[in-house]
């Protein structure tokens, strides 16, 4: 009868074993499920920090792209804005070229071309002062009325004067940059002789393609020999076009044979007080232009 009678510790904890045991499966089930949920809020955090980021990289590229198309729009639609050297130069050339036709001083430019009606004498408006140091430019065309503006109605009065003011030599010359558009224009609106040089037959050009094959230094050579103004332009429109085409061996040779072209322009009376500043222009062009590959 003794050995079944509980001794006084069993009597206390009668399930001692079924309770250690029952809290030893909840202490684990609640390790278990702790850890899948610190699992599955990691992943959801990680996930939301991926999307976040995504999202920012998405955003930051979509607008970097932005800017992008709004700078390359800017650059395809913007104005030529021309440089205030070239600007004198090229009204100070004008001048030069409309005293040198019309053998007048600039008060009696002013006089003959002046736009007042009345008859009364009135004080000088010292406009063809600033023309003849290119602090402005006379304007030209016509008015909304139909009327020429002033460097037509001189061209009128003295024919091949206009041409100092607007010929493309200057826009040539300017340190902007250009279209191919712009530089197909200038070839195709040369005299017969240097259009025939770099522009292709029209019968020939019924596609993309208009730009004659040259080689470099016959060309440049035979250009260079010509003591012509529109052998300079050429040498320019080459100059430009190859800053389009990244064309270092072309544009370091033409600007080159541009610079050297010095003679050429002495011949021309218009050009007396400016060719030398042209050819400084050039200079700095040559200097500026970086090249690497030469």
């Amino acid at each position: 009868m003794s050995s079944l009678v509980c001794s006084p510790k069993a009597q206390v904890f009668p399930n001692l074993g079924f309770f250690i045991s029952d809290l030893y499966f909840l202490f684990s089930s609640f390790i278990s499920i702790s850890a899948w949920l610190f699992q599955t809020v990691n992943i959801s955090l990680h996930r939301r920090f991926f999307v976040v980021k995504y999202n920012f990289l998405n955003d930051y590229t979509s607008l970097l792209h932005g800017h992008l198309q709004e700078e390359v729009s800017h650059l395809m639609t913007s104005r030529y804005v021309e440089d205030i050297e070239i600007r004198q130069l090229r009204v100070r050339t004008w001048v030069r070229a409309v005293r040198l036709a019309s053998d007048l001083s600039l008060i009696e430019l002013e006089r003959q071309f002046s736009d007042s009606k009345t008859k009364a004498k009135a004080p000088r408006s010292c406009i063809w002062d600033k023309y003849a140091k290119g602090d402005v430019a006379p304007r030209m065309g016509k008015k909304p009325n139909g009327k020429l503006h002033l460097a037509n109605r001189i061209d009128k009065a003295y024919p091949g004067t206009l041409r100092w003011l607007n010929s493309p030599m200057w826009r040539l010359i300017d340190k902007a940059p250009m279209s191919i558009i712009e530089i197909k224009a200038i070839y195709e609106e040369m005299p017969y002789l240097f259009r025939s040089i770099f522009v292709e037959p029209k019968h020939k050009t019924k596609g993309l393609f208009w730009r004659r094959y040259t080689e470099l230094q016959p060309c440049i050579d035979t250009l260079y020999k010509m003591e012509e103004l529109q052998a300079f332009i050429a040498l320019l429109t080459m100059v430009k076009e190859a800053e389009i085409k990244q064309d270092q061996e072309t544009h370091y040779e033409a600007l080159k044979a541009a610079i050297n072209f010095e003679d050429g322009l002495a011949i021309f009376p218009e050009l007396d007080f400016t060719d030398e500043e042209i050819i400084d222009y050039l200079e700095w062009r040559f200097k500026t232009a970086g090249y690497y590959d030469i």
